[in-house]
């Protein structure tokens, strides 16, 4: 005869919870008993991630509206569904997948989704990773009939995040922009988006440019979404006394641009900053906004970043050499500096 079976204590299934990784597999836990839903929900809840399928948008759409969501969501992330399952938004799957018709109502639907954040009170993390690839990039682009590209779902889901602002922004943390088409767009310098940046800890914008084309970073949309859309982002950001850290990555050399990228402003907690393909000269702005932040940046990470010689440059003898010099001794707070002068595009950042 089989007697009861042995109680596992409370904090054994604690610990085996929180070493579940996979947000499916915890809410494979959940469905288990009753007792492991209750276990599982705060950690299957904590984040909710949004792929812009019609299956998964109408599920993320049904979740965020669950009173689970409401009470434990901190991280709400939208991953495309091309993207591996990191949060840098660089690592590709094959994208031979068919092609879909259902294009407008994802869209549509994740936009609803997004514009329900204001209901989360615990929301402090938003990580949008959207296409590394999307066809608008493409010179013989035309729209799909159906809709729902990569361009209308990047403004589609902002937008809906701008309706929520007033609500959310006080309390977000961290913001992360992956592979933002550099396209200007009145919504970028809204109040209502810019409300955003206000309260930030930790900021990461990454720009995705017109790459196919020769002489591309010529293109005047590029040229006022870096010296224009940038700058305004950056200000807001600016507001927040708390900013610790700042990524910025361009996906291509911007040595075209003679106009200031980095405004004259200071982030009186900055210690982290990573930057991408920006170009040191008397015009970007970015020597100085390094050395703004001399007293209080601990890290610096340049990847693919060049000097400019000649008239551009900040002065006659401008070169790396001399830079490093510079910061060894201006930046009395540093501790570590990187440059990596080529980087993978799957490179962890």
């Amino acid at each position: 005869m089989v007697g009861p079976q042995p109680r596992i204590p409370l904090e054994l299934l604690h610990q085996i919870i929180n070493g579940v990784e996979s947000s499916q597999d915890l809410f494979s836990v959940r469905a288990t008993s009753r007792g492991l839903c209750a276990l599982a929900t705060p950690r299957a809840f904590e984040r909710l991630i949004a792929k812009n399928t019609l299956k998964n948008s109408k599920g993320f759409y049904n979740l965020i509206q669950t009173e689970a969501a409401k009470s434990y969501t901190r991280v709400l992330i939208f991953r495309d569904e091309y993207l591996e399952d990191d949060e840098e938004g660089e690592e590709l799957h094959d994208r031979a997948a068919p092609l879909r018709d259902d294009g407008a109502e994802v869209c549509k639907t994740l936009s609803e989704a997004f514009s329900l954040v204001g209901t989360l009170p615990a929301l402090r993390s938003i990580i949008l990773l959207f296409d590394p690839l999307p066809s608008e990039l493409d010179p013989t682009y035309t729209p799909e009939p159906t809709g729902g590209g990569g361009l209308e779902l990047q403004l589609g889901i902002l937008e809906s995040l701008s309706v929520a602002a007033d609500v959310i922004s006080p309390r977000l943390r961290s913001l992360s922009l992956n592979n933002l088409l550099a396209l200007p767009n009145k919504i970028f310098l809204s109040d209502p988006f810019l409300s955003l940046f206000r309260h930030l800890q930790s900021l990461r914008i990454s720009v995705l440019t017109d790459t196919t084309r020769e002489g591309a970073v010529f293109e005047d949309p590029l040229i006022e979404f870096l010296t224009g859309t940038i700058p305004a982002l950056l200000r807001a950001a600016s507001e927040s006394p708390a900013l610790e850290e700042l990524t910025f990555y361009v996906d291509q050399d911007v040595s075209a641009v003679d106009q200031q990228i980095f405004p004259d402003v200071l982030f009186p907690s900055l210690h982290t900053l990573k930057l991408r393909h920006i170009l040191f000269n008397a015009s970007t702005g970015v020597e100085d906004f390094i050395a703004t932040h001399a007293k209080t940046l601990e890290k610096l990470r340049l990847d693919c970043c060049k000097v400019q010689a000649g008239e551009q440059a900040s002065s006659p003898d401008f070169n790396w050499a001399n830079l490093w010099a510079t910061w060894l001794d201006e930046l009395t707070a540093l501790k570590d500096l990187e440059d990596r002068p080529w980087v993978r595009m799957d490179a962890p950042v």
